[in-house]
């Protein structure tokens, strides 16, 4: 038996209608119901049954679990909880995985820069390293190897292409210069070239 019957008329704005319809549902409204339950109605109660002087009432639980009154049975009661349960269950391993997916992706991106920082550190050292070498080599003999065109203390040691000046050292060649300081002419790559 209906004892309560309400229609609430939609009143979304243009938004709201707009993505109502790139869903294809157009809402008119909420239709609110109220019905009594017929006389004889078998319920289940799930909760603290509580006398007092007159009569027996069922109260929620004082531990704060679960309080269900139904029309289902206690067997169908179980698995419906047990079907959104599983869905709950589901829920928690899709996101929990790709929160680790993620999370090991971030890890390794930032260990591998890190790696690559640590690399190009140790690289820096051993270059500098090597330059002092040569320039300690450099000082104590002194050759008839002709010497950079740039910083006039090392010896040549790489050839520019296009041109073919042999007349930069690997530490001026780094600096990747446009134009070879010899002839003007543009500078596509550089190769080391060993001199006899």
């Amino acid at each position: 038996m209906c004892v309560y019957d309400h229609f609430i008329p939609n009143s979304e704005g243009l938004g709201g209608a707009f993505f109502s319809w790139l869903r294809g549902e157009q809402t008119k409204g909420i239709q609110e119901e109220e019905f009594l339950l017929e006389e004889g109605t078998v319920l289940s109660g799930f909760g603290s049954l509580v006398s007092d002087s007159t009569s027996v009432k069922l109260m929620p639980p004082v531990d704060g679990a679960n309080y269900y009154l139904t029309t289902l049975s206690y067997s169908a009661l179980l698995s419906k909880l047990k079907s959104e349960l599983a869905i709950v269950r589901l829920g928690c391993l899709i996101f929990g995985g790709t929160a680790a997916v993620l999370t090991f992706y971030v890890m390794f991106n930032w260990w591998r820069a890190r790696q690559a920082r640590i690399q190009e550190a140790k690289d820096a050292v051993k270059k500098a390293e090597v330059r002092r070498e040569r320039r300690k080599r450099n000082r104590e003999t002194q050759s008839n190897h002709p010497v950079c065109v740039v910083c006039l203390t090392n010896p040549v040691e790489v050839m520019l292409l296009e041109c073919g000046h042999v007349c930069l050292c690997t530490d001026c060649a780094e600096q990747t210069l446009p134009l070879c300081p010899i002839c003007r002419a543009p500078v596509a790559k550089s190769v080391a070239a060993f001199l006899p």
